[in-house]
């Protein structure tokens, strides 16, 4: 392990360092196709079939969830921010969440 390096107990998979800063896997098996957007408190990533949230502060994971099939084969559900909601874009539709 790097010298300041150590494993989180609480978070199997996130690795800290003694400045603050924190690594994880990527959750996605296509690394070459991920996007993503913030809220100032997670990172929130997508491969175009999954959405998930990382806490931005300590690197946990917190949710996860299925996106809707674009319904075109060469084109990817996005996930976009807009007036502080998370919309999927679809080749058919936009979906708006809003926070819990």
């Amino acid at each position: 392990m790097t010298p300041g390096r150590y494993p989180d107990p609480a978070n199997p998979g996130v690795a800290r360092w003694l400045d603050g800063l924190w690594q994880q896997p990527t959750p996605f098996a296509n690394t070459a196709r991920y996007d993503g957007i913030t809220d100032a408190r997670h990172l929130i990533l997508t491969d175009g079939t999954t959405v998930h949230a990382i806490d931005a502060g300590d690197g946990s994971s917190r949710w996860s969830m299925p996106l809707p099939p674009s319904g075109k084969p060469n084109f990817r559900t996005a996930v976009k921010a807009m007036c502080g909601r998370m919309i999927t874009v679809t080749a058919q539709e936009f979906t708006g969440y809003a926070a819990a």
